[in-house]
C-alpha cells in the first residue's frame, strides 16, 4: 500500500500542477473571476475555478491507483461506502462549481448539502457507537441514539466542507490545511489497513500540493467554492467513514482510529467555524453573513502580514496533527 500511496501522490500532484495553467486560461476566457472587495485580501481579479484542476487530478489519479490495489481482502460494504462517499464528494464539487459560476443562494447550497448528508446517513455512514476506553472507564461501544447520530452526521458532513470553505480567505490557507490533514489521514489509514481510504488520502494530498504551488501567496488563482467543497467533503468522509456503521466490523481500526482523531486533525477549521458562527449570532447576523471574524482576519488585524498569518496557522495545524500521529504510534507501541 505504501508504494501505491507514493505513486498516487506523484500522479495527483503532477496532474493538478499541469492542469492549473489550463484552468487559469479557461477562467480568464469565460471571465469566471473573483473580484476584490473590502472583505477580500487580493487586489486584482483571480480565476475562481481552481477546484476543477484539483478534482480532475484527484479522480484520474484515484482511477490509476485503484488498478494497483490488492483487492483480495476488501470488504464489500467497504466498497459500497467508498463509492457512495466518492459520489457525494463529486456532487458537492458540482454544487460548488455551479456556485462559482452562477452565485447560488447560501440556502440552496445548505439544502443540497443536507440532502446529500441525509442520503449518506441512510446508507450507513454515521457514528453509531463511541469507544470511551481512552478515559480508563473500561467502557467500549456506547450506543448513540439514532436521532442524535443523525445530528452528529449532519453536523460533520455539512459543517466540515463549510469550515474549509471559510478557511479559504487567504492564499494557500485552505489548500495547506487540507494537505496537512490528508497526510495525517494517510498515515492512520495505512496503519489501519484501510486500503481505499489510504488511496483517497494520497490523491487528496497530492492534488492539494499541486494546487498549492499556484495558490500560495501571491496566488495566481483561487480554488473557489468548487475546490473548497470538494476538499472539505473529502476530509469529512475521511474522518467519518472509519468510524461509521458501515465499517464497524473491520477489526483493524478498533484500536487505532478513535472518534476524537478527526476532531484533532480538523481542529483549527472546526474552531474557526465555531467562533465565527457564535460571533455572527451574537451580533444578530445570519451565520452566513460574510464578515472579517475568522481566525486569519483576527491575526491580520493584530498586525501580522498575509504570509505570516498563513504560516502561523499552518504551523499550529501541523503541530496538532503531529500530536495526533504521535498518539497513534504510541498506541501501536503500547499494544505491541
Amino acid at each position: 500500500m505504501i508504494f501505491v500511496s507514493i505513486f498516487s501522490i506523484l500522479i495527483s500532484y503532477t496532474l493538478t500542477y499541469k492542469l492549473v495553467p489550463k484552468t487559469i486560461n479557461l477562467g480568464n476566457k469565460f471571465l469566471i473571476l473573483d473580484k476584490p472587495n473590502k472583505r477580500k485580501q487580493h487586489k486584482k481579479p483571480l480565476v475562481r475555478i481552481g477546484g476543477l484542476a484539483i478534482s480532475i487530478g484527484f479522480y484520474i489519479s484515484f482511477a490509476v491507483g485503484f488498478l494497483f490495489l490488492n483487492l483480495t481482502n476488501i470488504n464489500n460494504q467497504e466498497i459500497i461506502s467508498l463509492l457512495l462517499g466518492l459520489c457525494a464528494i463529486f456532487c458537492l464539487f458540482l454544487m460548488g462549481f455551479a456556485d462559482d459560476i452562477y452565485q447560488l443562494s447560501p440556502w440552496i447550497r445548505l439544502s443540497l448539502q443536507i440532502i446529500i448528508a441525509t442520503i449518506a446517513f441512510n446508507q450507513g455512514i454515521y457514528l453509531g457507537k463511541l469507544d470511551l476506553n481512552f478515559l480508563n472507564f473500561d467502557i467500549a461501544n456506547v450506543q448513540i441514539n439514532y436521532f442524535l447520530s443523525y445530528l452528529i452526521t449532519l453536523f460533520w458532513l455539512v459543517g466540515i466542507p463549510n469550515a474549509i470553505n471559510w478557511m479559504d480567505g487567504l492564499d494557500g490557507l485552505a489548500a495547506g490545511i487540507t494537505a496537512i490533514s490528508s497526510f495525517t489521514f494517510l498515515i492512520i489509514n495505512i496503519l489501519s489497513n484501510l486500503t481505499f481510504l489510504a488511496l483517497i488520502s494520497s490523491c487528496i494530498f497530492g492534488s492539494s500540493l499541486g494546487f498549492l504551488i499556484y495558490n500560495f501567496y501571491p496566488a495566481k488563482l483561487i480554488m473557489g467554492d468548487g475546490g473548497s467543497n470538494f476538499l472539505g467533503s473529502a476530509l469529512a468522509y475521511l474522518g467519518i467513514l472509519p468510524l461509521s456503521h458501515s465499517y464497524e466490523n473491520i477489526s483493524e481500526i478498533n484500536n487505532l482510529f478513535q472518534f476524537y482523531d478527526p476532531l484533532l486533525i480538523l481542529a483549527i477549521p472546526i474552531f474557526d467555524m465555531t467562533i465565527v458562527v457564535f460571533s455572527r449570532l451574537l451580533k444578530g447576523n445570519s451565520p452566513f453573513f460574510p464578515d472579517r471574524s475568522h481566525i486569519h482576519h483576527r491575526l491580520l488585524n493584530y498586525g501580522l502580514s498575509h504570509k505570516k498569518t498563513v504560516m502561523s496557522i499552518l504551523i499550529a495545524h501541523f503541530f496538532i496533527c503531529s500530536l495526533c500521529t504521535l498518539k497513534l504510534f504510541t498506541n501501536i507501541i503500547y499494544n505491541a
